[in-house]
């Protein structure tokens, strides 16, 4: 799957994730992004090799912005 099509499924996952995580507690937002997106980063180490730095950075800035919204963060802070 092209870095495109990994990064739009992210970003469908990320925002369902905004929306039930005040559900949610610790065990349950844990569950929630091994189901959604450990899935995703687990295939991509395998293909990731033949990417170009700037299209690896971008899926590591999505990481980051899954690991604020686990942690209820603010969308600036440091992660």
């Amino acid at each position: 799957m092209p870095i495109d099509g990994i990064s739009k499924k992210i970003k469908r996952n990320l925002r369902l994730l905004y929306r039930i995580r005040n559900n949610l507690k610790d065990d349950g937002l844990r569950d929630a992004y091994f189901i959604m997106f450990n899935h995703i980063f687990l295939y991509g180490c395998c293909v990731w090799g033949f990417s170009t730095k700037m299209q690896i950075n971008r899926l590591v800035l999505m990481q980051k912005r899954i690991i604020r919204a686990l942690s209820f963060a603010s969308s600036r802070a440091h992660t």
